[in-house]
């Protein structure tokens, strides 16, 4: 669990009474709590995945957010929602509105610390609160962006300018231009439960599918905070379908070899070699030490006695182009005549030489030159 920050002790007033008087007023619910919720960080389980690619967070510090101790409770939930983010690679931004200019936390790769610090930096701003070029704002961290954005709005839902209520239609005019680049999700937390305010936040959060909308009073519990953040954050994912029509447990997507006979052993790529160390630098002889590998191949072909396949050389890079050509072919030569020798009929062997054209892995290294020194088979025909 991570805990929030505290707010500054500034922002509690010794003036309990006169807060909630105030609230009374204005809210049918009372203000949500100042304390900081020790939060359980999101977390996908083994079939699920962080969904969002960057997330832009809204804190409403304009003068309705009055008295200060409201603000101190939007920056502890707004902190303790930082908390429970999860680990990722995924982008965060916080911007900051009210008076005259956004403060901006620019968006970045996620660093918990760092989007923490942005949430407490700044005071009460002013007495507008212009939510919409807030959502502005968050449009212009996005722009560009590939992935799924999330908009995250900590407000009492009231939009004003220097006090005065400017309704909800250039807030709404503002979402509804971000919403309609197909890739954003809004997130509504209402603080305080002004009708006019609760009005907006839920067309807000109603603007895309995936959005949600939701009360401060509904989030003071850990658990509840959870709940909220895994729904915005994490998704279950449909296991991948593992198709291998071949059986040599490399799946078609990815296997470069379709068709190998059953049995026949198979590299990463799904092409069924011989061994991938069978011969030593510039030389084409079979030693005693590879008679067993062979031995599996002639297995292969007797149990499958349709199949007609190719044999094919390689070699690594040391030494010129036409050597190493020579070379392949004196390789699956070689395999050939054992595989012939131990009751393989000639008609279903073929051969070829690919030289240094086709390697399988970097020739910078030894082990990588090693796996390029090999045969692997190609099935060449099935004889029905």
């Amino acid at each position: 669990m991570f805990s929030a920050r505290p707010a500054p002790k500034s922002t509690f007033s010794l003036l309990a009474s006169i807060i909630v008087g105030s609230f009374a007023l204005a809210c049918v619910s009372p203000p949500p709590p100042t304390d900081s919720l020790d939060s359980i960080v999101v977390e996908a389980a083994e079939n699920e995945v962080v969904r969002v690619d960057n997330v832009v967070l809204l804190l409403d510090s304009s003068g309705s957010m009055e008295p200060k101790s409201t603000w101190g409770s939007t920056q502890n939930l707004a902190g303790s929602f930082v908390a429970g983010m999860p680990e990722g690679e995924y982008r965060a931004a916080v911007v900051t509105f009210g008076g005259d200019e956004n403060q901006v936390s620019e968006l970045a790769a996620f660093d918990r610390d760092d989007v923490d610090t942005a949430v407490y930096e700044n005071d009460l701003l002013g007495k507008s609160s212009d939510i919409a070029t807030a959502i502005d704002a968050a449009a212009a961290q996005l722009a560009g962006r590939e992935g799924n954005n999330a908009v995250v709005v900590f407000s009492d839902g009231i939009a004003s300018m220097h006090g005065r209520d400017i309704g909800a239609a250039t807030t709404i005019a503002a979402a509804q231009q971000l919403a309609a680049t197909g890739n954003v999700c809004f997130y509504a937390i209402q603080l305080g439960n002004n009708p006019k305010g609760s009005l907006l936040m839920e067309e807000l959060a109603a603007l895309t599918p995936c959005g949600q909308h939701a009360n401060a009073s509904d989030l003071t519990t850990e658990d509840e905070l959870h709940d909220f953040q895994r729904a915005m954050f994490v998704e279950e994912v449909t296991p991948k379908m593992f198709v291998d029509k071949d059986g040599d447990g490399v799946e078609d997507g990815s296997d470069q070899c379709l068709g190998t006979p059953k049995m026949a052993q198979v590299n990463e790529f799904g092409c069924w070699v011989l061994d991938s160390y069978t011969f030593a630098t510039s030389e084409s002889d079979i030693v005693e030490a590879q008679f067993g590998h062979l031995d599996k191949v002639a297995k292969v072909l007797e149990m499958n006695p349709d199949l007609r396949v190719r044999i094919d050389g390689h070699t690594d890079s040391t030494g010129t182009a036409k050597f190493n050509q020579g070379l392949s072919e004196r390789r699956a030569t070689a395999v050939r005549t054992y595989l012939e020798g131990v009751g393989i009929h000639p008609s279903r062997l073929e051969i070829k030489g690919f030289g240094m054209t086709a390697p399988v892995a970097s020739n910078d290294t030894p082990e990588g030159m090693a796996q390029n020194r090999r045969c692997q088979m190609t099935v060449w025909k099935v004889v029905r």
